[in-house]
């Protein structure tokens, strides 16, 4: 039977911390070891009332214990709970930072397991990885019933979340000062085609623009069911900060981020969850936790994030697939005027 040294540290980690009903073979089975290799080691390096086993020295180190693999298991659960499936580079990611951030020494090389790790992973926590369903603008029907089923789940989830916080149920769901919806666009500096004048009859015209591939930003708007609009965070495509992106030069309150192509990556919304976002709050004295709705963008989905959250009382919900143009007050009642408005402008 082929078993892993990892197998054999979880196995004696389970065995030693479980109650006394459990025996070799159960523990044995659920990781493919052997009972009389079970119970050799166990026996060997760990009496039966420790708690840590001792791995021997000639042995390799732990990949990575117990708790650890549990934690993540949780954050994997919760996020699909909210509306954020979870990859297996975002795992892999997420598995990196949390190891990082701890300082802990484990088998992996840079912290960081192995696609071949994954499969046992998620056989023992009951995960599995999915293909989501493509749907496009014909078939992607958005009924009622599915809207409420959405609104119910989330309604079920913010329940729960709030018992565990220990908080008042009731005044958040009836305070739309604590209800927020973020949503990131990317906003063309040429927006539409300027029109020419060209001999009648002419096919093809073609105009020059002096601009390049950084003719654009992402902007993130944030706004409250209360009425209330946060200053915006722009995102710049460079991979330096330049001078003229300075706060002294731009209106009170926007904050700014660069990354290499201009879109939202983890660290911008890290980054404006902790200098934008929570300052903005507690300089208005927004009474927390608050409901933040945003869209299923990848960049939205790391432990990191969800760390950050979970310290401070932000709640993420994430809006079901391809309806955003209908659920999404940024979307629907600010970026697609917004556009309109910019094109028809500059053509």
């Amino acid at each position: 039977m082929a078993y892993t040294s990892e197998d054999i540290q979880d196995a004696i980690v389970t065995y030693t911390t479980a109650d006394d009903n459990i025996s070799y073979r159960d523990v044995g089975s659920m990781f493919g070891v052997p009972k009389s290799n079970l119970f050799e080691k166990t026996r060997k390096y760990v009496s039966r009332v420790s708690v840590v086993p001792v791995v021997s020295k000639a042995g390799r180190r732990p990949i990575m214990n117990l708790e650890d693999k549990e934690a993540i298991a949780q954050w994997v659960w919760k996020m699909a709970d909210a509306g954020f499936p979870v990859t297996n580079k975002e795992l892999l990611d997420s598995i990196q930072h949390s190891l990082n951030r701890s300082k802990k020494i484990t088998g992996f090389t840079n912290n960081r397991p192995t696609a071949q790790w994954i499969p046992k992973f998620k056989k023992r926590h009951n995960l599995s990885l999915r293909i989501p369903e493509t749907m496009d603008a014909a078939k992607a029907l958005i009924t009622p019933d599915y809207l409420k089923k959405w609104s119910d789940h989330v309604e079920n989830y913010l329940k729960l979340v709030v018992v565990l916080m220990d908080r008042n149920l009731e005044a958040i769901f009836t305070d739309p000062s604590r209800w927020f919806n973020s949503d990131e666009s990317f906003v063309l500096i040429s927006p539409g085609k300027e029109k020419v004048l060209a001999p009648t009859g002419t096919k093809d015209v073609y105009l020059v623009h002096k601009s390049s591939a950084k003719s654009g930003v992402s902007v993130l708007a944030t706004m409250s069911a209360s009425g209330w609009i946060l200053p915006p965070f722009i995102i710049y495509p460079y991979e330096r900060f330049q001078r003229w992106m300075e706060k002294k030069n731009m209106p009170p309150g926007i904050e700014s981020f660069c990354t290499k192509k201009g879109w939202m990556t983890v660290d911008a919304f890290c980054f404006w969850l902790l200098n934008q976002f929570l300052p903005e709050l507690k300089g208005k004295q927004v009474e927390f936790p608050v409901v933040l709705f945003i869209d299923g963008h990848r960049s939205h989905i790391n432990i990191r994030i969800s760390d950050i959250c979970f310290e401070n009382d932000i709640v993420l919900i994430c809006f079901p697939p391809n309806t955003t143009h209908i659920l999404q007050p940024c979307d629907v009642a600010l970026f697609k005027p917004l556009k309109e408005q910019w094109r028809s402008k500059n053509h």
